[in-house]
């Protein structure tokens, strides 16, 4: 990937808000949103905004629930 001036460009707060997308399409956004990022060659590293739930954007429900991006997610890294 081509870096500007020797720095990575990341992108640290991406996501959709629970309370306002249905889980579906939150997963849908996740998918692709790591597809462009794998194929970007500006973007360097990429942050949903908080891996535990918090806020309502998180990929994951409380302790130990598992929402459908964090399968998404998963099976993205798993397949790449």
């Amino acid at each position: 990937m081509g870096y500007r001036n020797g720095f990575q460009f990341w992108i640290t707060e991406t996501g959709y808000k629970r309370s306002k997308f249905s889980n579906n399409k939150i997963a849908e956004f996740m998918n692709l949103w790591c597809t462009y990022v794998q194929h970007s060659n500006t973007i360097h590293k990429s942050f949903w905004y908080s891996w535990r739930g918090d806020f309502d954007y998180g990929i994951l429900a409380g302790i130990s629930g598992v929402l459908p991006v964090y399968n998404v997610y998963k099976a993205f890294i798993h397949s790449h």
